[in-house]
């Protein structure tokens, strides 16, 4: 078991996920991971409570995150 590679998702930082949402409002293409370079898997979840936000994966660096694909509106909006 400890020689399997960890597959365990981590989250992106504030800034990678800032950096991907201008990805995602302004390329006509998939977005790339901000760590890596590969490009992320972008899913749109179901249910109405997380409508407008889309899941995204790098399968590369096992990283994850929630974003919304709306501007923040409020200083404290992170995602």
């Amino acid at each position: 078991m400890l020689d399997e590679p960890r597959s365990t998702p981590v989250t992106f930082s504030h800034e990678e996920i800032a950096e991907i949402r201008v990805m995602l409002t302004t390329w006509d293409k998939p977005p790339t991971c901000p760590r890596c370079e590969n490009e992320l898997t972008v899913e749109e979840p179901e249910g109405e409570q997380l409508k407008g936000q889309v899941y995204l994966m790098c399968r590369a660096c096992h990283r994850t995150a929630f974003v919304s694909r709306e501007t923040r509106r409020r200083p404290f909006d992170l995602y």
